[in-house]
């Protein structure tokens, strides 16, 4: 089973493949260190162009994707509890709510979509046994002309919070074309 870097090159495939139609598997990959590079420049005040997240376009064809939103590749994470969006669902209903590792991701993406200076964060996540799935704001599916009506998916309100949507990854891709 993929994981960490290994998995992150898998999804760069997988999305330049949807990016192209099928026809090319490289248009995006790693960013440098999975974008600890930037986050490291960033401590000194500088920026660092196209490498903010786990995802850097090396084709000018899938630059697009890369300045409209920062990506962020999660594998595995099985022997820790409450660490997935599945897990968050029922986190939330305790009072107070406890913090759980989805959150980090999400701060992580955010913080990666603040560097980077894009609309977008989003966050790209599989469990061990587990289709993977992909969240965001529900205005990102909005801007990526998502056919939100052919796909399932959950609705999370997080209070004081825009909501995050849900979607398995392989139902994002079937139902979302990517621009031209």
């Amino acid at each position: 089973m993929a994981k960490g870097a290994e998995y992150e090159r898998e999804v760069c495939k997988l999305l330049s493949l949807w990016l192209s139609g099928g026809k090319d598997d490289d248009w995006l990959w790693r960013s440098s260190q999975s974008g600890g590079r930037a986050t490291q420049r960033a401590k000194s005040g500088k920026k660092t162009s196209g490498h903010c997240s786990d995802i850097a376009a090396t084709d000018p064809r899938g630059q697009w994707l890369v300045d409209l939103v920062a990506i962020e590749i999660k594998r595995g994470y099985n022997g820790k509890p409450n660490n997935t969006i599945y897990d968050l669902i029922d986190l939330w209903r305790t009072t107070p709510p406890k913090v759980v590792t989805v959150i980090d991701f999400i701060q992580q993406a955010r913080s990666a979509q603040k560097r980077a200076g894009v609309k977008y964060w989003a966050v790209i996540h599989r469990k061990d046994n587990r289709e993977p799935v992909i969240y965001s704001t529900a205005d990102f599916y909005t801007d990526m002309k998502t056919r939100m009506m052919d796909v399932p998916h959950l609705i999370l309100k997080l209070p004081g919070k825009k909501s995050i949507v849900l979607i398995q990854l392989d139902d994002f891709l079937k139902n979302t074309k990517p621009r031209k």
